[in-house]
């Protein structure tokens, strides 16, 4: 196999599963493993969730046969006194291995997918994409983490905190699932967003159809089927929901494209989006401050021109130190 990746094969299950074998056994097997092998195998790891999944999949195989493999020494070979031996990796691996390795490459699609979820995550004011095997996609928000897995059955997302937005291949026999703390959404061929805050989980749907519903742990929840416009609140008290216009709608989603969009928004409320995309925070002080109403687009993570809008443009005092900024008349 050429070192060279072939981008029409970028989602085909057995030339990931191939290439991911290939890697692993130059790694395991070869004494001229360098620092451009390195570097090319962790771009080839960064290009797909799907990468990964093939990778980790096949070295857990790896591992696991390497341990049969010793304790099969173990139990039949009568120690040598006096000898020390070592075994090598790529020995060590053995029939075993490579018969466990066959069945990965030779199984496919089954075989790309961990029986444990694979974590991704931003840091604050981070911004990724990721491109599963089945061309669907996954953008994660600022400060955002998910857990990722997938089997015979289905593909499964957790949203441990912040805001993803999801393009889904529709697949009737692998159903795409994601749960964010007692409530999950479940597509139909769609396209929307999700954004798990305390107490809090808004999921706004901008194509094709989707269900929100209740995980096993809240069974007292009814269910909700989202159409597109459809953006639903989710709190203790129950499900809230509304149908907004296509712009509105496109300035949710804004920070895909690194902006912040309002629309007579009280100061407060800007600020504490702000606040989720940089690491200097603002703090507006006042009531009446605090409901001063602010339009616009904004770079998320330009802090410095929100503040001169305050100052010259609302006329408010701004005051900076260190990694605060108080913002009051």
């Amino acid at each position: 196999m050429s070192e060279s990746a072939d981008p029409s094969t970028a989602f085909d299950p057995k030339s990931i599963s191939e290439r991911a074998a290939w890697w692993l056994v130059r790694q395991h097997a070869s004494s001229g493993w360098t620092a451009d092998d390195q570097a090319a195998f962790e771009a080839w790891m960064d290009e797909s969730p799907a990468h990964m999944m093939a990778y980790w999949r096949l070295e857990s195989v790896w591992g696991r046969a390497d341990r049969l493999s010793a304790l099969r020494k173990t139990s039949s070979e009568p120690k040598q006194p006096g000898k020390a031996r070592r075994v090598g990796p790529f020995v060590a691996f053995g029939v075993v291995g490579l018969s466990l390795l066959g069945l990965v490459i030779a199984g496919g699609l089954s075989y790309l997918r961990p029986n444990n979820a694979v974590t991704y995550e931003t840091a604050v004011g981070g911004h990724k994409i990721l491109t599963l095997a089945d061309g669907s996609k996954i953008e994660l928000n600022t400060n955002t983490r998910i857990r990722l897995t997938a089997d015979d059955t289905q593909r499964k997302v957790w949203l441990d905190r912040g805001e993803a937005y999801f393009q889904i291949r529709h697949d009737a026999a692998h159903p795409f699932v994601v749960v964010a703390g007692n409530r999950q959404v479940i597509d139909v061929g769609t396209a929307f967003s999700i954004r798990r805050e305390p107490g809090r989980l808004q999921v706004t749907l901008t194509e094709g159809r989707a269900r929100l519903e209740p995980t096993e742990s809240d069974t007292g929840t009814k269910s909700v089927v989202l159409t597109p416009g459809d953006v639903a609140v989710a709190t203790r008290e129950g499900i809230a929901l509304a149908t907004r216009p296509l712009p509105e709608l496109t300035d949710q989603l804004a920070w895909r494209r690194g902006l912040l969009a309002f629309d007579s928004t009280p100061l407060a409320e800007v600020a504490a989006e702000f606040n989720r995309y940089n690491r200097q925070k603002v703090t507006v002080v006042g009531a009446d401050v605090r409901n001063v109403e602010v339009g616009g687009h904004f770079r998320a993570t330009n802090v410095d021109a929100f503040k001169r809008i305050a100052r010259t443009i609302l006329k408010l005092r701004v005051e900076t130190h260190g990694d605060e900024t108080v913002i009051s008349r």
